[in-house]
């Protein structure tokens, strides 16, 4: 990543850290929270990754807040994607592996292929959370039959 564009990440993402620490008491934020990285922000859309394991609670738990503190820095057009890390499938220093399934497509496809994230899917009109597990086709909805 380009420094300058790494060093407006950063900053960005200290300024929604200070909101969600305003929001939550200190234990909260230090054991669901802190752990939160964001990893890619464009077209005002901040990709915002999570332990893998912790992704789905965090989500259901504090989904409108993390949204609402985006909101107070970025401004009222500004959209969370929320994805699960890689858990075990990052690389030697941490960094996200780039997937050849990532999602292609527009801001949210250059996003997920940024941050090696294979799915996004759309929780809330401005939450969104994605695995970085690759995606399997869902079996036909009851009463129907694939094509």
């Amino acid at each position: 990543m380009d420094a300058a564009l790494n060093a407006e990440l950063e900053h960005i993402w200290s300024r929604v850290q200070a909101e969600l620490a305003l929001a939550v008491d200190e234990p909260t934020y230090r054991i669901w929270l802190q752990p939160l990285r964001a990893r890619a922000f464009a077209h005002g859309r901040l990709l915002v990754e999570a332990p893998p394991q912790a992704s789905g609670w965090i989500h259901d738990r504090f989904g409108r807040l993390l949204q609402a503190s985006v909101v107070a820095v970025l401004g009222p057009d500004a959209v969370v994607d929320l994805v699960a890390g890689p858990g075990p499938r990052a690389g030697p220093r941490g960094e996200l592996r780039p997937r050849a399934e990532a999602a292609a497509g527009g801001p949210r496809g250059a996003l997920a292929r940024a941050a090696g994230i294979s799915r996004i899917s759309r929780i809330s009109p401005h939450l969104e959370i994605a695995s970085s597990r690759p995606t399997t086709a869902a079996p036909p909805a009851p009463g129907t039959t694939r094509s």
